[in-house]
């Protein structure tokens, strides 16, 4: 009788969102991000949320009274992939304007991975940017050859999907009809 070593090997840091000076640390897929708080706090409604919720009410407090996220020992634990998470960190501390120079049809996957995560934690700002240059990159016809597998073009999907309920809700108009007739 054989017997397999069922021992998870421990989170990596990640080389480039692991940051000594972070006072928040998470853990996706493996990896450790430490970033700062302030940063989340700033940019995403559901981090405001969360972080302005006291501990002693529970919420994000460890059985050992350990405030999650206070160390890599207690870190939060957020399910999203490595590469998504990490997309996403790209963007959290930059400034938009800059990050929309920089975006080219090489990126639509971590566009849309950075789409799909701005919308799940209420990063409105960096949302509605994502969509804006969703929107430009569908002008290309090359761009949706960039998407690199079927999970993409569900996500790709799912994102057109929420532009129609926001342009239904009476927000700002988000014109993907181009890009859906491209699919």
């Amino acid at each position: 009788m054989t017997m397999t070593n069922t021992a998870q090997k421990p989170p990596q840091k990640d080389g480039s969102y692991y940051f000594d000076d972070g006072d928040c640390v998470l853990q996706v897929d493996g990896h450790l991000f430490q970033v700062h708080k302030f940063l989340l706090k700033r940019n995403s409604a559901f981090f405001r949320d969360m972080f302005n919720t006291k501990p002693e009410s529970g919420l994000g407090m460890a059985a050992t009274g350990i405030i999650e996220g206070s160390s890599d020992d207690h870190p939060i634990i957020c399910q999203e992939s490595f590469e998504a998470f990490h997309a996403l960190c790209w963007l959290i501390p930059g400034d938009i304007r800059f990050a929309q120079r920089t975006i080219s049809t090489g990126n639509i996957n971590e566009l849309v991975l950075i789409a799909s995560l701005t919308h799940k934690y209420r990063f409105e700002e960096f949302e509605e940017w994502a969509f804006d240059v969703l929107e430009d990159l569908s002008q290309d016809s090359s761009a949706l050859s960039t998407v690199s597998d079927m999970h993409r073009i569900e996500d790709l999907l799912f994102i057109m999907i929420q532009c129609e309920r926001h342009i239904l809700a009476g927000h700002k108009p988000v014109s993907f009809r181009l890009l859906r007739s491209r699919l």
